[in-house]
């Protein structure tokens, strides 16, 4: 029992030790772009964040902490207006000026208080900054979700950012949707322990409510502690604004989702619903195939994962940044590998956004689920009667990759 303890003890100063370095490096990190931003002007600096500036002059103008507005703006004007007793969810364009700066985004803040509850400590400091601090920490995100997928960790910092100075990633970083994906590793990750898989399931579901659907999979497989705790840290993030405004919910069902209905009819939304079919029957049919999709690799999580990208009612590409969990298990298996590389030089070949053809975005769902198609046997979340549902021919053997993890 005591040499037990002494095992946890370490164990646990280990992991707070591990923690300690990588804020530690952070911080340099964000400090050191911040320095060099203030002494060095990037290129098409006067254009901000302008699409022609091109992928890797976004990224730096966000990186060291330029002038410019981001989507990161919309939640950090919020969250400032939550702060100072202001409905977060006025129109942003009046909250925008509120920190300083302008921007003409005629409608609310599309994203619920949860995510306030993530961004409100950037407060404390100005937009530039706080925008640096985040874009850094997204790549940060990035990193961490392939790390707990199985990349080594050499190769996960070299594919963080490498998908931070690109399309879509560039933009994405300027956003939630990272949080999404680490939020789907961490829950699958750590499926059999309940605390670390319900942090994972309610940082999926804080920036959008469509993270909600890893529920799903929980529930499949019995796994009600890990609901247990996903709905506990689900509610401490919805009551820390809440305790801040006690009507910020009630303002985000009314302007918030109106935002959302206003997102939703935009030319550019690549959502695949709304294209001149119900989008009950578009759904239907994407449910269908995460069920045939489940049937096929005797898996629920990844199906799951699946739908909860390809049924989104706003879509962009760096949406699909929250398949890259995914997308990283299928390579262990040979049939997926052609598939991954398609989608990810579709997502890095597609022109910027706004730019690009929205088609692009179903066709990556489409290679996605290809891929995904090939997986056999990731039985981390199996069907309840998966043998009597193994439907679509044998298992086949897996292949190891070069930067999978041993386990």
């Amino acid at each position: 029992m005591v040499r037990t303890s002494e095992f946890e003890s370490r164990n646990a100063f280990r992991l707070i030790g591990k923690i300690a370095a990588w804020v530690l490096i952070y911080l340099a990190v964000l400090v050191g772009l911040l320095s060099v931003g203030r002494y060095i002007a990037l290129p098409d600096r006067e254009l901000a964040l302008a699409r022609v500036a091109g992928a890797l002059a976004s990224a730096a103008h966000v990186l060291t902490g330029q002038e410019g507005p981001a989507d990161f703006l919309v939640d950090y004007a919020s969250a400032a207006a939550l702060r100072d007793g202001v409905d977060p969810y006025e129109i942003s364009e009046v909250l925008i000026e509120r920190v300083g700066e302008r921007w003409p985004v005629s409608h609310a803040n599309p994203h619920p208080p949860t995510l306030l509850a993530l961004v409100l400590p950037l407060t404390v400091v100005h937009y530039e900054w706080a925008l640096a601090a985040w874009s850094l920490a997204m790549v940060g995100v990035l990193i961490a979700t392939f790390r707990l997928v199985g990349v080594r960790l050499a190769w996960a910092v070299v594919l963080g950012f490498a998908i931070g100075i690109t399309w879509p990633g560039a933009y994405g970083i300027t956003n939630p949707v990272p949080l999404i994906g680490l939020g789907v590793a961490a829950a699958w990750r750590w499926r059999d322990t309940p605390a670390a898989a319900g942090a994972g399931i309610a940082l999926a579901a804080a920036p959008k409510l469509s993270g909600l659907l890893l529920v799903v999979p929980f529930l499949f497989t019995g796994r009600v502690k890990a609901l247990v705790w996903g709905a506990t840290l689900t509610v401490a993030l919805a009551v820390v604004p809440l305790a801040l405004d006690t009507g910020v919910w009630t303002s985000y069902f009314d302007s918030g989702v109106e935002a959302i209905d206003l997102n939703i009819g935009r030319a550019d939304n690549a959502s695949l619903l709304g294209r001149g079919i119900p989008g009950a029957v578009v759904v239907s049919v994407l449910a269908a195939a995460a069920i045939a999709l489940a049937m096929r690799t005797g898996d629920v999580y990844w199906p799951t994962v699946w739908l909860m990208v390809a049924a989104l009612p706003i879509a962009w590409m760096y949406s699909l940044l929250t398949l890259i969990p995914a997308l990283v298990r299928s390579l262990r298996y040979s049939a997926s590998i052609g598939f991954v590389i398609a989608s990810a030089a579709v997502m890095v070949g597609s022109a910027p956004l706004g730019q690009y053809p929205t088609f692009t975005f179903g066709l990556v769902v489409a290679l996605a689920y290809l891929a995904l198609w090939g997986m056999r046997d990731e039985l981390g979340f199996p069907l309840p009667t998966r043998r009597g549902l193994r439907w679509f021919g044998e298992p086949e053997v897996e292949r190891d990759v070069s930067f999978e993890r041993s386990e």
